[in-house]
């Protein structure tokens, strides 16, 4: 009698050997590299690959990052995933990360700087080795989630088309055809052990807010199927952009004048002749092609470089990855390597006050204190210090919020009746875009009440009248010392 213990493994195994061959993901005689957190779905993929390494004549060998964070738990994760190819009788590799000093140095999240020194170092060891492919557990929940956090961050047709199978010829995703749950199942069924992640449940990052509160809320409220409807919507999208990609192809041939090591001229006519969307594609074709990549390279990038067809005269600017595009004399939109770095953008974040006290933000590297104090005298109103904002309590109630910048966003600003949109201020304020996400708000309700640094909201300034006032600190996590904008408050 068959083992029903079996069912899911040999269903798993199936769609996973469908996903190799449909996608040509492996040749016979590949030296496989599986990347294993020691997570269940790097475990899961560990496993099942093993059991189909002979059929597709493939060696296997672990790699395992130590991020440099979680300390005793990483140390943990990485024993485990050692012993765990050690008991396969598989070659085992370990790189370690500080992706704490990447992310400030490089002002970007936790979350993107380790994803950044995974892949790099991954790679590192794959080259160093001489393996082919490198395989990694992404299935089709994180598919999912993806889907949406593109979605959310304002994405063009790339983002939401979802993961893709294969990455540069090189990174694959046996799994994608694999949900969570019967990931888990296969585990529990097989009685294979695996380590749990604590900063999976940490919701100030962007993708476990999805993946644990926004998720089950589009399940239970609106359809069970909707990791599947995403699903299918990635795959129609993805088809159209792969469709709208080679139709444009030819329209790019036309427009390049010139291309060298780091230098690409593109023909001011030829982009004139296209509508803005095509316009879109064929310059962030030409950028991918100069810089190897759009890693950074959002809406507003793209549309700060088409913006230079439109001035009368020379012009440029300067965009993340330390590149230069500008307007030259000779009919030519130039794009060259090697111009000033712009410091980077930061997605969308939102940290919940429920009451006073100390809340960090690590997207931006700070950290926002709230305390009731007495009333100020006339004199520390005005010479607070531009991280430090009093609130009259009666025009506040909790939970706050304090995020970054969406569009669209309004305030009245201190000393006017009338409200302004905070891109024009910022505008006003010369603040560059870049610069503009890694600026928290404070929000009352659907209000905004501070943009820490630069403005307090005319709404809930102390008066003669206050009786009870709300000190908001905004402040440096490093150094816990106050962040400097532009104004007293």
């Amino acid at each position: 009698m068959p083992d029903p213990r079996g069912r899911t493994e040999d269903e798993l195994l199936q769609r996973m050997r469908r996903a190799l061959k449909e996608h040509r993901m492996v040749r016979r005689g590949d030296r496989l590299l599986i990347a294993v957190s020691g997570g269940p779905d790097s475990v899961a993929l560990l496993h099942l690959t093993r059991r189909l390494a002979m059929e597709f004549g493939l060696q296997l060998s672990v790699a395992h990052v130590h991020h440099g964070l979680r300390s005793a738990a990483a140390d943990r994760d990485a024993r485990f995933v050692s012993e765990l190819a050690g008991s396969m009788g598989m070659p085992f590799h370990i790189r370690h990360a500080d992706v704490g000093r990447h992310a400030a140095r490089h002002r970007l999240s936790l979350e993107e700087a380790g994803r950044q020194l995974r892949y790099r170092l991954l790679k590192a060891v794959a080259d160093a080795h001489g393996y082919g492919p490198i395989a990694t557990g992404h299935q089709a929940d994180d598919n999912a989630e993806s889907i949406l956090m593109f979605l959310l961050r304002g994405s063009g047709m790339q983002g939401v088309s979802g993961i893709e199978p294969i990455l540069e010829d090189r990174w694959i995703r046996p799994l994608l055809g694999v949900g969570k749950e019967e990931i888990l199942r296969f585990l529990h069924e097989r009685g294979h052990r695996y380590v749990e992640d604590a900063s999976n449940k940490d919701d100030r990052y962007m993708r476990n807010r999805i993946r644990n509160e926004l998720m089950p809320l589009l399940r239970e409220r609106f359809t069970p199927a909707i990791r599947q409807r995403l699903e299918t919507f990635s795959h129609i999208v993805g088809d159209e952009n792969r469709w709208i990609e080679e139709t444009v192809s030819p329209w790019m041939t036309s427009a390049i004048v010139e291309k060298t090591d780091g230098r690409l001229d593109l023909s001011i006519d030829e982009l004139a002749r296209h509508p803005r969307p095509i316009q879109r594609r064929l310059l962030r074709r030409a950028i991918a092609s100069v810089r190897g990549n759009l890693r950074r390279i959002g809406f507003d990038a793209v549309e700060r470089g088409l913006d230079l067809l439109d001035s009368k005269q020379s012009a440029a600017v300067c965009l993340p990855g330390r590149l230069r595009i500008s307007l030259e004399r000779d009919g030519c939109l130039t794009l060259r390597t090697g111009g000033p770095e712009e410091p980077e953008a930061v997605s969308p974040f939102a940290v919940t006050i429920p009451a006073p006290g100390r809340y960090p933000i690590p997207e931006i590297g700070s950290v926002m204190r709230f305390s009731t104090v007495p009333v100020p005298s006339a004199e520390r109103l005005h010479t607070a210090g531009h991280g430090i904002a009093f609130f009259d309590m009666s025009t506040i109630q909790f939970p706050l919020i304090v995020r970054n910048f969406r569009p669209g966003d309004r305030f009245r600003p201190l000393g006017l009746q009338g409200t302004q949109k905070i891109k024009k201020f910022f505008i006003d304020r010369k603040v560059p875009r870049t610069e503009r996400s890694r600026i928290p708000l404070v929000v009352c309700g659907d209000a905004v009440v501070w943009i820490a640094g630069q403005r307090l909201d005319e709404r809930v300034r102390v008066t003669a009248s206050t009786r009870q006032v709300l000190q908001v600190e905004w402040r440096s996590a490093g150094h816990d010392r106050p962040v400097h904008g532009n104004d007293a408050y």
